[in-house]
């Protein structure tokens, strides 16, 4: 159910109007209020869920602001009758004092909910995914970027302390790479690189154009849960394990001996080959690893396509489109199309390629976005519920 999603309490406002790489506040509170029949039956369903269980640490604080709130409203319910007209004198004038007092404290309390529906982190439990990106539309001037991003990923991935195992990597004659998948591990991995699944989009001048005319690439980038082998099993009389002789640049060990792997998954026919590393035993390793993290995103696919049919999902649901980001170097510009207006904009294009501060923030503002929209679709699915009632 939608209540039991995780919660994490946070005050994010503050990080943004502090945020020193040009990104514009628009985590104002939402025009959502708290007497919205939706947000009622929203924020009652997660007290219901856990009126008889333990709650979990992340809404424990919510689901008190809740009950201080109920106190509130009750309080203000037992002055009317100090309020009526049959009431004079000192007593009155009291109720008044009291009811102000009490207004107050339930804004507040109100400010208080309304900031526990908006975190800032949302966990899927798991510290390791695969990260594949590909060239797409733009031939050599593709692949170059593609390879600028595959760096800037790695070195992002450094720079938060995570591991990387690079599983495969097609690298194009001109320098650039044509498709590169590496595993990733650490925490967090998951709920944060998922952010930037979907098309890169580049706008420069490359080297080796004489006229100065802008070019347009495009770069996609994908990102599979890596699952456990217990999560998903490979019986071998469901597989095919060819080998052969690895090609392209590596040394001495390229077309000497059988290093190259290529499984394949028989029910569904998936493929997978590896050739990263020089023994063989190791890229069969890597492809078996791949190959279950396919199968993990096809099962979870079709899974999702079961929640769509009777409710929009409620997380990334439009992280996925074409044309997520542009990277436009003759402006010095990264733009993240997902977030409106002048938000999603920095303009530190060198600070950004490189993996550092500016990539984070965007990172950041990316989170706290995505968790904004899947409450407010929540709450919107509630509203249409009371519609229809």
């Amino acid at each position: 159910m939608f209540w039991r999603r995780k919660v994490i309490l946070y005050q994010f406002r503050n990080y943004l109007l502090k945020s020193q790489y040009g990104f514009s506040n628009f985590a104002h509170q939402s025009a959502i209020q708290i007497s919205d029949p939706a947000v009622q039956r929203y924020l009652q369903n997660i007290c219901s869920e856990y009126r008889f269980n333990k709650a979990p640490v992340h809404f424990r604080s919510l689901i008190q602001s809740i009950s201080e709130r109920e106190v509130l409203l009750e309080n203000m319910k037992n002055l009317e009758d100090l309020e009526s007209e049959d009431t004079k004198g000192d007593m009155k004038e009291l109720a008044k004092e009291e009811r102000n007092k009490y207004e107050t404290s339930l804004k507040l309390t109100d400010d208080k909910i309304l900031e526990s529906l908006f975190p800032k982190e949302f966990s899927y439990g798991m510290s390791e995914c695969i990260f594949e990106i590909n060239a797409s539309v733009g031939g050599q001037e593709a692949m170059l970027f593609t390879k600028e991003l595959l760096e800037m990923y790695q070195r992002y991935a450094e720079s938060r302390g995570w591991s990387t195992q690079l599983l495969n990597i097609d690298v194009a004659d001109g320098g650039g790479v044509r498709h590169a998948s590496m595993i990733v591990s650490g925490k967090g991995v998951l709920e944060i690189l998922n952010l930037e699944a979907g098309v890169h989009r580049v706008q420069r001048v490359p080297e080796t154009e004489k006229s100065g005319r802008l070019h347009t690439s495009t770069v996609s980038v994908a990102v599979l849960i890596q699952p456990s082998e217990i999560e998903i099993q490979l019986p071998d009389c469901e597989l095919r394990i060819e080998t052969k002789r690895s090609s392209g640049a590596g040394g001495q060990h390229v077309n000497t001996t059988d290093s190259c792997v290529r499984v394949t998954h028989i029910p569904t026919g998936l493929s997978v080959e590896c050739q990263s590393e020089r023994e063989q035993f190791k890229n069969k390793k890597n492809a078996l690893a791949r190959l279950r993290a396919l199968l993990f995103q096809k099962k979870q696919n079709e899974q999702d396509q079961k929640v769509k049919e009777t409710r929009k999902s409620q997380i990334g649901s439009g992280f996925r489109n074409e044309k997520i980001r542009t990277y436009n170097f003759n402006q010095d510009r990264v733009t993240d199309h997902r977030i409106g207006g002048s938000g999603g904009t920095v303009h530190d294009l060198k600070g950004f390629l490189a993996g550092g501060p500016p990539l984070n923030s965007m990172i950041i503002l990316l989170q706290h976005f995505d968790h904004r929209q899947s409450v407010l679709e929540i709450i919107e699915s509630f509203r249409k519920e009371n519609k229809s009632s």
